[in-house]
């Protein structure tokens, strides 16, 4: 993992914490504004200082569900409505967290308003700011700060249009950095004394005619030498 990916990963974590906080904390004020409690009066005692150390450990744990699915690992840069879907779901999971909390101790929560609020609140925020965060690393992809240096093997029409398009979109965060048109026994070897020299980070195989010879030879070559290799 590049640093650029390692430093954009790191600031997911405090980023989506501080807006599970905002989301609880939104949800609470919005349930006490005068236009909701004209609507369906409180009935309930909840000062903010107990809710927030419950909304503190809740956040706690919603990190950890974002950690095991998978938000934190960061490759390039995902879509946004890959990113949105992924952000709803582990939001959900959360919210289960909290449902299973309730029931195990009622005395900490009895507004169904907050916890519905606060997770259609939450899916907003996050994904509000993990755009701004993708759309910022967009950006200093046009700089080459995390771009993925990639060596392109295979002659077919599929490899012209990567090359293509890479090279005309640099938000992609791809640089083929070099071209080869098989992996025979020569190309392997000659491609080591070229990564010794250079930094490759993927080797991509975008020729379906490849023998499969050489796809597996790619493959034990980018295991060895510790690169993703994209088939």
């Amino acid at each position: 993992m590049k640093r650029s990916e390692l430093f954009f990963s790191f600031l997911l974590v405090p980023l989506d914490f501080a807006m599970i906080i905002l989301a609880g904390a939104s949800a609470y004020y919005i349930r006490f504004a005068q236009f909701v409690t004209e609507i369906r009066p409180i009935i309930f005692d909840l000062p903010f200082n107990s809710y927030f150390k419950v909304l503190f450990v809740v956040a706690v744990v919603w990190v950890i569900i974002f950690a095991f699915s998978g938000l934190y690992s960061i490759k390039g840069a995902k879509r946004i409505m890959e990113e949105v879907y992924k952000v709803f779901l582990a939001c959900s999971a959360g919210l289960m967290a909290v449902v299973i909390l309730i029931f195990a101790r009622r005395e900490l929560f009895d507004s169904r308003f907050i916890v519905l609020a606060g997770w259609i609140l939450a899916i907003i925020y996050i994904s509000i700011a993990r755009g701004l965060v993708r759309w910022l690393q967009r950006h200093l992809f046009k700089f080459g700060v995390g771009v993925r240096k990639v060596i392109i093997v295979g002659e077919s029409k599929t490899s012209e249009i990567l090359i293509k398009e890479f090279s005309a979109h640099k938000s992609s965060a791809f640089n083929v950095v070099k071209r080869i048109k098989n992996f025979s026994f020569e190309t392997a070897e000659k491609l080591k004394d070229y990564i010794r020299e250079n930094s490759v980070d993927e080797i991509i195989q975008s020729d379906p005619n490849l023998p499969k010879s050489e796809v597996l030879r790619l493959y034990d070559f980018s295991d060895e030498n510790h690169m993703q290799p994209i088939f």
